[in-house]
This record gives structure tokens, sequence and C-alpha cells, in this order.
């Protein structure tokens, strides 16, 4: 059938370009919320195999009914993998601000769970760019997506828009992805890098009033997570951070600029936005019967682990809850040591294993690899 002209003339989203037999088979697999998607025929992990043993979607996720009191609820894309031979549980990735960790952290890691049997989904921030070459490629680890987007005119996830998007609302964004998935898990966890623990935490905290879905979080994990809360040390470095924040933002300003975030570069406007954020950790509302496994390295430059001279830090750390786990690893490889941050040397097992991690109730618990003569494992 021939377009219209006035068709013609309007302008063009993701959703001019869904397959209906993706919307089909993510409708038969129990995926709710699903305003657009596509197929994703072939992807390759790091190791330049092909990923194995699923269905892959990319997948336009809509505000659910549970977040329509959420602030700042948007639309959200992401990626859904499907395996062949599903355990009944789903892990949700929440990548790190900018971005830049989604994409890697699927060829790293996805395969791992797929072969232990887990569905996985990742989302991406509103705001990330859609043309920037082989840096938007990097965080959305679909070619497929992009070309979409040169087709129909976009150039960022969203929209772009003169206000751009910021650190407190992609906080919220793993909701529409969590309430598209709970109905078909029986259990779902929640995971997330550096901005995205936070993320996953501010999850939990809006589905508190509903049973239903949190009853069904088994684990949350983070790696090299902000867990931060308002307040600052007297030499005025944040909570939970280990720099000034002036060095921090030039840091995030740069970061933005190199992948095109659509978003200020200013200090002042991420100043708040961290604030915002720190604010939603101060309200976290943990289930007791959510394992809490947080991860995190002494040589990352951002994020600060608990202080170990300090009484209670390792209680005070993250999300008051008994049922926490804090792994320090010393573990990092020389080539990483300028990425320390992401932290992508862990090897894909034991990202698995902190998943399946049954966290005792009889905590908080600190770990410290590799072993020293502190010991292994500590109470605190």
């Amino acid at each position: 059938m021939k377009e219209t002209p006035e068709a013609l003339s309007q302008p063009k989203t993701l959703e001019s370009f869904s397959e209906p037999e993706a919307l089909a088979a993510l409708k038969e697999a129990g995926v709710e919320n699903v305003l657009a998607a596509f197929r994703i025929d072939a992807e390759n992990g790091a190791d330049g195999q092909p990923i194995a043993g699923a269905d892959i979607y990319w997948v336009k996720f809509a505000v659910p009914v549970e977040a329509k009191d959420t602030p700042c609820a948007l639309d959200v894309e992401g990626k859904v993998y499907l395996p062949k031979r599903w355990n009944g549980e789903t892990v949700v990735f929440s990548p790190g601000f900018p971005g830049g960790n989604a994409g890697r952290f699927e060829k790293l890691y996805v395969q791992a769970f797929l072969d232990a049997g887990y569905s996985f989904a990742t989302s991406r921030h509103n705001g990330a760019s859609l043309t920037n070459g082989e840096t938007s490629l990097d965080i959305l680890n679909s070619k497929k997506r992009m070309d979409i987007a040169h087709d129909a005119g976009e150039h960022h996830i969203g929209g772009t828009r003169p206000e751009g998007y910021g650190p407190s609302q992609m906080i919220y964004e793993p909701i529409n992805v969590v309430c598209a998935l709970a109905k078909r898990s029986k259990k779902l966890h929640l995971m997330g890098q550096s901005m995205g623990v936070a993320s996953s935490y501010s999850t939990l905290t809006e589905l508190a009033p509903h049973p239903e879905i949190t009853s069904k979080i088994g684990n949350v994990v983070g790696i090299s997570g902000y867990v931060g809360d308002t307040s600052e040390a007297p030499d005025g470095i944040w909570s939970g951070m280990k720099q000034n924040f002036s060095v921090t933002a030039a840091y995030e300003a740069g970061y933005m600029e190199r992948v095109d975030l659509n978003a200020p570069r200013d200090g002042a406007w991420f100043a708040q936005q961290l604030k915002m954020v720190a604010a939603q950790n101060e309200r976290m509302v943990i289930p007791p019967h959510v394992g809490n496994v947080l991860v995190y390295t002494p040589d990352d430059p951002l994020i600060a682990g608990p202080n170990r001279d300090e009484n209670d830090s390792v209680k005070r750390y993250g999300p008051q809850s008994s049922r926490k786990l804090i792994v320090e690893d010393r573990t990092i490889p020389e080539e990483h040591r300028k990425k320390a941050h992401s932290m992508l040397w862990i090897a894909p097992p034991n990202i698995v294993r902190a998943v399946q991690a049954k966290v005792s109730e009889h905590g908080p618990h600190f770990v410290r690899f590799p072993k020293d003569n502190t010991g292994l494992v500590q109470k605190s």
C-alpha cells in the first residue's frame, strides 16, 4: 500500500520499524508493555563467537501502570535475551552513567547467563546517542538499531530535547523492564554497574507498593556501585565517592561529550542531578528476603567502598540490610588499571555466582580477595 502524503510527512520513530513477528513472539513469551520490537538475528560476544541458545530482541518498553506516579517515568529501550532452555529466572542489568557498559557487559557476560538458564535484559539510557559511530555501537551493541535511527532521522534514544536527560531520570528506567518481565518470571535479579546500582535500588524502592513483584526479587548485585547519600566529608568529598565533586563533574562532562549524550555539560546541573540520586539512595526500601552482593575495587578512582577503619562501616555501606555481602576485589590485572571503575576483569562464572549466592541473614558480611591476614570472610 502506498503511503499518503500526510503519512510521509510524519516523523518516523522506532515504532515505524517495529516487526509484527517480534511483537507476537514477545507476547507469546509473556513479555508485557511492549511498544515496539525487532529481532536481532546474529550477535557476537567479546570472543567473536556468536551468542547462542537464545532469541534476542530490541524492545521499547512502555511506562507500566505500576510507575504511573513515579517521577520522570519515560518509555525505555533495551534488549531482551530469551534462552531456549530457561530456568524461570531473569536478570535485569542497568548500566552506569552515561551508559557505555551496557554493550560491553552483554558481550562479556550474557552467554554465561544464557548457559546457566537465565533470561537477561539490559536497558539503554534515554538520551544515548544513536549516531555516534563506534561509540554508539559500543553502547547499543546493535547495528540494526543504528540503521533504523539513520532511516528515521533519530539522534538520541527517547528523542533529542533541549533539557536533555540526567541521572535523576535514568535511575527509574529499570522499572519498565522489571514490570515487563515480572509476570513471566518466577524470580528476578537486579544487577547494575556504577550509577546502575542506584538504579536497581531505586527500582526496588519505587516498586515497594507492589509485593507481587518485589516478592520475586532474588539478589541485587552491584558492581562498583554508587550508593552514597547526601552527606559529605569535611574535605568536601561526597558520600560514596573518592574525589572532590569538581573533579568528578569535569570527568563526567568530558565523558558525556565523547559519547554524545543528550545532556547539559554543566557542573552545577550535574551536581544537582547527583544530589537527587543520593537523596533517592537515602530512601532505599529493601525487603528482608532480598540478598545484596556489592562488589568494588580499592583501585576505583571514583567510587569508595566502606572505610574499614570506622566502626560499623560495613553495616552503614549501601542498603541497610543484614542480608548483605560486600566484596573487595583486589585482583585487578595491570591492563585494566586505567579503567578500574568498570571492573570488566571479573570472570563470567563469578558474575553468575553473585546472582546465585545465598546471602545469609546473619550479616552483613565482608569478603576480601585475595585473602590476606585479616581473613577471607569478615562479619561486621
